[in-house]
Protein backbone atom coordinates (compact mmCIF):
# COMPACT_ATOMS: atom_id res chain seq x y z
CA UNK A 1 0.00 0.00 0.00
CA UNK A 2 2.81 2.12 1.08
CA UNK A 3 4.54 1.91 -2.32
CA UNK A 4 1.51 2.65 -4.29
CA UNK A 5 0.45 5.56 -2.61
CA UNK A 6 4.23 6.73 -3.02
CA UNK A 7 4.78 6.17 -6.78
CA UNK A 8 1.20 7.64 -7.48
CA UNK A 9 1.16 11.50 -6.91
CA UNK A 10 -2.45 11.47 -8.06
CA UNK A 11 -3.53 9.16 -5.39
CA UNK A 12 -1.42 11.27 -3.05
CA UNK A 13 -3.28 14.17 -4.00
CA UNK A 14 -7.16 12.55 -3.94
CA UNK A 15 -6.12 11.34 -0.55
CA UNK A 16 -5.17 14.39 0.50
CA UNK A 17 -8.35 16.28 -1.00
CA UNK A 18 -10.47 13.25 0.52
CA UNK A 19 -8.93 14.18 4.10
CA UNK A 20 -9.84 17.95 3.56
CA UNK A 21 -13.16 17.57 2.68
CA UNK A 22 -13.43 15.27 5.72
CA UNK A 23 -12.26 17.71 7.89
CA UNK A 24 -14.33 20.47 6.34
CA UNK A 25 -17.05 17.92 6.80
CA UNK A 26 -16.07 17.54 10.83
CA UNK A 27 -16.31 21.31 11.20
CA UNK A 28 -19.38 22.29 9.66
CA UNK A 29 -20.64 18.85 11.77
CA UNK A 30 -19.52 20.42 15.06
CA UNK A 31 -21.08 23.98 13.89
CA UNK A 32 -24.63 22.60 13.35
CA UNK A 33 -24.54 20.53 16.15
CA UNK A 34 -23.99 23.80 18.09
CA UNK A 35 -26.39 25.50 16.19
CA UNK A 36 -29.10 22.69 17.04
CA UNK A 37 -28.33 23.17 20.38
CA UNK A 38 -28.67 26.93 20.72
CA UNK A 39 -30.87 27.62 18.47
CA UNK A 40 -28.70 29.92 16.78
CA UNK A 41 -25.09 30.28 15.00
CA UNK A 42 -23.03 31.18 17.61
CA UNK A 43 -21.69 34.95 17.80
CA UNK A 44 -17.84 34.60 17.39
CA UNK A 45 -18.85 32.49 14.82
CA UNK A 46 -21.73 34.75 13.35
CA UNK A 47 -20.00 38.48 13.59
CA UNK A 48 -16.14 39.63 13.26
CA UNK A 49 -15.08 41.79 16.21
CA UNK A 50 -15.92 45.05 14.16
CA UNK A 51 -19.04 44.47 13.65
CA UNK A 52 -19.81 43.29 17.24
CA UNK A 53 -18.34 46.93 18.12
CA UNK A 54 -20.45 48.27 15.66
CA UNK A 55 -23.54 46.92 17.31
CA UNK A 56 -22.82 47.47 20.87
CA UNK A 57 -22.02 51.19 19.75
CA UNK A 58 -25.57 51.53 18.83
CA UNK A 59 -26.51 50.41 21.85
CA UNK A 60 -27.45 53.91 23.75
CA UNK A 61 -29.39 55.05 27.05
CA UNK A 62 -32.48 55.18 25.16
CA UNK A 63 -32.33 51.78 23.66
CA UNK A 64 -34.60 49.00 25.56
CA UNK A 65 -32.37 46.68 24.72
CA UNK A 66 -29.65 48.31 26.84
CA UNK A 67 -32.13 49.29 29.27
CA UNK A 68 -33.00 45.39 29.64
CA UNK A 69 -29.30 44.41 29.66
CA UNK A 70 -28.11 46.69 32.05
CA UNK A 71 -31.17 45.83 34.34
CA UNK A 72 -30.04 42.60 34.97
CA UNK A 73 -26.70 43.36 35.07
CA UNK A 74 -27.38 45.64 38.07
CA UNK A 75 -29.45 42.98 39.82
CA UNK A 76 -26.71 40.37 39.39
CA UNK A 77 -24.23 42.78 40.95
CA UNK A 78 -26.58 43.82 43.63
CA UNK A 79 -27.48 40.83 44.75
CA UNK A 80 -24.07 38.73 44.50
CA UNK A 81 -22.79 41.99 46.98
CA UNK A 82 -25.61 41.46 49.55
CA UNK A 83 -25.47 37.54 49.62
CA UNK A 84 -21.26 38.05 49.91
CA UNK A 85 -22.15 40.47 52.90
CA UNK A 86 -24.57 38.09 54.93
CA UNK A 87 -24.14 36.47 57.74
CA UNK A 88 -23.98 33.10 57.75
CA UNK A 89 -21.54 32.86 54.79
CA UNK A 90 -18.37 31.25 54.91
CA UNK A 91 -14.46 32.61 53.51
CA UNK A 92 -14.60 30.92 50.52
CA UNK A 93 -17.91 31.09 49.18
CA UNK A 94 -17.83 35.39 50.34
CA UNK A 95 -14.73 35.23 47.71
CA UNK A 96 -16.46 33.68 45.64
CA UNK A 97 -19.50 36.11 45.61
CA UNK A 98 -17.25 38.86 45.37
CA UNK A 99 -15.25 37.68 42.18
CA UNK A 100 -18.71 37.53 40.92
CA UNK A 101 -20.07 40.78 41.76
CA UNK A 102 -16.34 42.44 40.44
CA UNK A 103 -16.46 40.15 37.26
CA UNK A 104 -20.50 41.40 36.33
CA UNK A 105 -19.20 45.24 37.21
CA UNK A 106 -16.18 45.00 34.88
CA UNK A 107 -18.88 43.80 32.19
CA UNK A 108 -20.79 46.22 32.63
CA UNK A 109 -17.39 48.88 31.86
CA UNK A 110 -16.49 47.15 28.75
CA UNK A 111 -20.16 47.17 27.64
CA UNK A 112 -19.89 50.88 28.38
CA UNK A 113 -16.35 51.49 26.77
CA UNK A 114 -17.90 49.48 23.68
CA UNK A 115 -21.14 52.29 23.93
CA UNK A 116 -18.40 55.20 24.45
CA UNK A 117 -20.18 56.33 27.25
Amino acid sequence: MQQIVQGNPKYQEALLENYGKNLQQSVAQEQNKMIGRIGVQPVNLAMTEEERKKHLQQLDDASAIWQALKEVLDEATEMSVASAISDGVDSDDRHWRAGYAQAVTDVMGTLNRYRKV
